[in-house]
């Protein structure tokens, strides 16, 4: 059976990780570990947690490796990396926030997705996964994914958060062996690798619960002009592209001799910020979609025109 290694940063998650913990442990596949590392909790994070193993039966609190926070509060960036890097190898390797709610089928359906694919390239499966309120009332769906995901469209979008995630030891290997990855979100990367060296596998079924906490604008309670306000402000007037930009000039740093003529062609138009008209015009004029959503597409087309 499909070993998989959960891996968990925590930062002052004492409100929601129990919860947490328990869909963990009511998963459909139990051959699993949990490895968490606390980056530097001020609450009782770590206390939960450890009060969590102890109540469970000894095979599975054997399950929980609560890593040694020495090194304090790294970011979640780092974070992520130190416990893919450090934890042992293993089949796959699942995301997770401290404060979601996975539903039983979670790990199931994943570990059954990647076992039809070839173990030796980077794969990446993600699902579908519906917003809760902070109390964990059903708010909406998240977005269905309507294309194959390819590298040009996790350039200027990221079809799939990191707690929906889950790779195969391949693309472990892969993304770690980057020379320096400061800076650089474990998702987006992840996805980087599998849409340029291996393939993403796309599950249009709901898997997890996020936890949306605040007043988030949302689709199914907002009214249109509030929705539309929030996207001239958010996607347009503040729609600078710049880390994205970045993070294309420095994948292709790290592995560019690997890549396909055409995924180098796409980081070479895109990879600069400041670049001259008739390379805006290419940008805007780009033959495919590189957003899900016809009014992201638009705000993503007017940054490129604007230089933003």
């Amino acid at each position: 059976m499909c070993k998989v290694i959960i891996l968990m940063s925590t930062y002052n998650g004492e409100l929601y990780i129990e919860e947490q913990l328990d869909s963990i442990f009511c998963q459909n596949h139990q051959n699993f570990e949990l490895w968490i590392r606390d980056d530097g909790s001020k609450d009782n994070t770590v206390e939960v947690i450890e009060q969590y193993k102890n109540k469970l039966e000894p095979a599975q609190a054997e399950k929980i490796t609560l890593v040694s926070t020495d090194s304090g509060n790294l970011g979640y960036m780092k974070s992520f990396w130190y416990l893919l890097q450090n934890c042992p190898k293993a089949d796959a390797y699942a995301f997770c926030d401290q404060d979601d709610v996975w539903e039983p089928d979670k790990l199931e359906r994943g570990v059954q997705h990647l076992k039809k694919e070839d173990e030796k390239k980077p794969m990446l499966y993600t699902s579908r996964f519906a917003y809760y309120s902070g109390e964990m009332e059903f708010q909406e769906e998240g977005i269905r994914y309507p294309y194959d995901i390819t590298f040009d469209k996790v350039a200027f979008y990221t079809p799939a958060f990191g707690f929906t995630i889950m790779v195969n030891d391949a693309l472990r290997e892969k993304a770690l062996s980057a020379g320096d990855l400061t800076n650089i979100p474990h998702d987006a990367w992840c996805l980087k690798v599998a849409t340029a060296f291996g393939k993403v596998i796309y599950d249009e079924t709901v898997t997890a619960r996020y936890r949306r906490h605040g007043s988030t604008v949302t689709q199914a309670s907002a009214s249109k002009w509030k929705l539309i306000k929030e996207w001239i402000h958010k996607d347009i007037l503040h729609g600078n592209l710049w880390e994205r930009y970045w993070f294309l000039k420095r994948f292709a740093e790290e592995y560019g001799d690997e890549l396909s003529v055409q995924d180098k062609a796409f980081i070479k138009l895109f990879e600069e910020q400041k670049c001259p008209f008739l390379q805006k015009l290419q940008r805007v004029c780009y033959s495919y979609r590189l957003r899900p959503t016809l009014g992201g597409e638009v705000a993503l087309r007017l940054c490129f025109l604007l230089g933003k």
